[in-house]
């Protein structure tokens, strides 16, 4: 979403504008007066970034419109989203802990891999830069800008994800898997799970 053009303003506006034109785009769109619930959701949304000058700026650089999370907001939730794909795999055996390390280090790995063909790339398209003259506008010259500042921006979403990658593996270590040595075998038949839904561990009956 673009909130300047959802707010029908240019990214030139000021803070009143910005304010002035959420006020009657809400006022015409609100759901109490018959409009769109999806659309003045968007308003509101668009608003709620041109009107926070951390997040209007954030977008002016990178075109993000999200809040930004804290550092241990981003930690947490990564951590959640890697246990939950191991705790709905019925197939995962191993050491969990383990596990989610192993797969940090590999996407690190991957990442510095790519890292390092951006930089190629990066170092190809400066030596073109300037190879091309022209006394009128010169869109060679914009094409090799506007290219760098792209792999710029690519080079510096790769650093913030491996530092996130970091910030993981450093929380990983509070973290122990306790898993028993043994699966526990369920025996029995009967509706309980046999002997009264009770199961063989490291050769007793336990419930």
């Amino acid at each position: 979403m673009n909130p300047y053009q959802q707010l029908n303003i240019d990214p030139t506006a000021t803070d009143s504008e910005i304010k002035t034109a959420y006020r009657k785009l809400a006022q015409k769109n609100h759901p109490d007066k018959g409009g769109d619930q999806e659309e003045f959701q968007a308003i509101q949304e668009a608003y709620e970034i041109l009107s926070d000058p951390d997040r209007r700026k954030r977008y002016d650089e990178t075109g993000e419109t999200e809040k930004e999370k804290q550092p241990a907001d981003r930690v947490a939730a990564a951590l959640a989203g890697l246990f939950t794909e191991i705790i709905t795999n019925d197939n995962f055996k191993g050491n969990i802990v383990e596990d989610i390390r192993k797969r940090v280090n590999e996407q690190m790995q991957v990442a510095n891999h790519r890292v390092l063909i951006i930089e190629d790339e990066k170092s190809r398209l400066e030596k073109l830069s300037g190879r091309v003259k022209t006394e009128k506008s010169n869109y060679f010259q914009y094409a090799i800008d506007h290219k760098l500042s792209e792999l710029d921006f690519v080079l510096e979403r790769i650093k913030d994800e491996n530092e996130l990658r970091n910030l993981i593996l450093e929380n990983l270590d509070d973290y122990v898997d306790e898993r028993p040595d043994k699966e526990p075998v369920f025996v029995g038949t009967g509706p309980l799970g046999g002997l009264g839904g009770f199961h063989q561990q490291n050769g007793f009956y336990r419930p």
